[in-house]
This record gives structure tokens, C-alpha cells and sequence, in this order.
């Protein structure tokens, strides 16, 4: 999060002068880009995900064990059956991650406040009005917010009244009516509980209410993967690791198996030889004789 605990009196002075070029370049290298880029693997990527998944590994070593058998007819059938699950799952994946991509990665274009140069941060020369693609946006810019805006980013709003619509976000059919952050200067921001102030990446401005004949512009606080629609995303991409049941009990199994199968290779093995000598000194007992 760009510049932690600030207070209300600082944001509201810098929401009238706005980041000079060399401020945006040089916050650019330090976040990025106001992108939250999904990576989407190859076919054969995810093939090699799915068939390393142990139920399929267990599936092969079904496969092979009743090829050896042999029982033919069974083991085409269940080959078969798992191939066309595994690229059935493969395929689903795909179109989510793809779907995943395309909901994450938005653009649109904003009008953002600048000033001129280095030299008119305390001056009286008026900022200037860009127009800007959303990717280019950094932490500390000044946005003015526009009615039916979808916000490409986490902004604190710092003049007038938004009515917000956070259906994507938290699923309420009501919309929320964001206010302004008050005139105190010993007060911090906290994204917390300063949420009334905040509006979300993802979520829709359906009204946008001047004060005093004030534009509404917001203040940018987080971008990319930081906000909260980023932080949705990457939740669902890279979940909390999870344990089920039905995985300990395959990797028991397999472990159980594999131990089986070495101890009827070794017992055969010792059969056999044991099986070996008998014929050995049989056949040498009856030419003596």
C-alpha cells in the first residue's frame, strides 16, 4: 500500500496538486503497472499437471497391473475412461483460467491531475488534466470520478459523494453511498476502518455527487494485484492449501502396494531359488543312484 497512515489533512492536499512526472515514473518501478496479469498455461503444461495428480497415478498402475494379468478388456476400459476424464478436466481448466484472465485484466481510459513540473509543487500554477490509460495508473495519483465509472483501481475519496454498486465484490444488491474523508489533521487514514471512504477496484460508481462545485476525485491506494479485486483473484488462483482424506488414503494405498509388491517379488524370488536347489540335489540324489 502506497505511504502507510496518513493523515486526513495530507491526502486532501495532495488530491489538489496531483504526482509530477518524475514522481509517476519513479512509483511505476516501484509498483508496477495497475495490471493484474492471470498467466494461463499451455495445454501440455496442464496435461502434465493432470496426469501427476496421484489419482491418475493410481489409474496407470491399475492400467499396467491388469495388462500383465491379463485382462484386456478391463484395462482398455478403464484407460479409456480416464483418458477422456483427464482431458475433459484439462479443457475446463483452461476456460476458467482463460475466463479468470479476461475478468481480471481491465483497461479504461481516466482523466487523472498532474502538475506541470517539479518546480510548481508550491506554486500557484494550476495542475493539469490528463487522459490517461488505467495500467498507467500509480499509487498517489488524483482520479476524477466520473458517474457509471468502473473503478480500475483501490482510490480514497477525497471530495463529494459516490454511490457506489459493490455487487462484484461482496454480492449486496444495494448500493453504498461513499462519502469524503473529513477535515481533521491529526486523524489517519486506516484502510480498515476507513472503508466508508474507500472505493474498490471492480466495484461501479452509479452517481457521483459535486460538493460545492467541487469535481469528485479520489486519491489511488492500491493497484494490480494489491487491491481488493486483486487480492479476489489471487485467492482463487492460489488457494490455501487444503487436506482431504481421499489423497492420504491414494498415497497409503500406493505405499501399501508398492510394499506388497516388493515382498511377492522377494518371496518369489527366494520360491523360486528355494525350488532351484531342491530340483538340484533331487537330480543329483537319483544319478547317484
Amino acid at each position: 500500500m502506497w505511504q502507510l497512515w496518513q493523515t486526513y489533512s495530507s491526502l486532501l492536499k495532495g488530491s489538489t496538486q496531483g504526482l509530477s512526472a518524475s514522481e509517476v515514473a519513479i512509483r511505476r518501478g516501484l509498483f508496477g503497472q495497475n495490471r493484474a496479469e492471470v498467466p494461463v498455461k499451455s495445454h501440455g503444461q496442464l496435461l502434465l499437471d493432470e496426469v501427476l495428480h496421484p489419482f491418475y497415478i493410481f489409474q496407470i498402475w491399475s492400467v499396467v497391473v491388469w495388462y500383465l494379468e491379463p485382462y484386456i478388456l478391463y484395462a482398455s476400459t478403464i484407460a479409456i475412461i480416464s483418458i477422456i476424464s483427464a482431458l475433459f478436466s484439462l479443457f475446463s481448466t483452461r476456460r476458467n483460467l482463460l475466463n479468470m484472465q479476461a475478468m481480471a485484466q481491465f483497461t479504461c481510459k481516466v482523466t487523472v491531475v498532474r502538475r506541470r513540473s517539479d518546480s510548481t509543487a508550491n506554486t500557484a500554477s494550476p495542475p493539469q488534466r490528463l487522459r490517461v490509460c488505467s495500467s498507467q495508473l500509480v499509487p498517489g495519483d488524483v482520479v476524477i470520478v466520473d458517474d457509471h465509472m468502473l473503478f480500475p483501481c483501490d482510490m480514497v475519496l477525497c471530495s463529494g459523494n459516490v454511490v457506489v454498486n459493490e455487487a462484484m465484490l461482496t454480492g449486496e444488491s444495494l448500493p453504498v453511498l461513499k462519502t469524503a474523508i473529513p477535515v481533521c489533521h491529526d486523524t489517519c487514514y486506516d484502510a480498515e476502518s476507513d472503508k466508508r471512504f474507500t472505493l474498490f477496484c471492480g466495484t461501479k460508481a452509479m452517481e457521483a455527487r459535486r460538493m460545492g462545485g467541487e469535481r469528485v476525485v479520489g486519491i489511488v491506494l492500491r493497484s494490480g494485484f494489491d487491491t481488493a479485486k486483486g487480492r479476489l483473484v489471487r485467492s482463487i488462483l492460489y488457494p490455501k492449501p487444503s487436506s482431504f482424506k481421499f489423497y492420504a488414503d491414494s498415497f497409503e494405498w500406493g505405499s501399501c502396494g508398492r510394499s506388497q509388491l516388493l515382498s511377492n517379488t522377494v518371496w518369489g524370488s527366494c520360491g523360486r531359488s528355494f525350488c532351484q536347489i531342491r530340483c538340484g540335489r533331487a537330480r543329483r540324489h537319483s544319478q547317484r543312484l
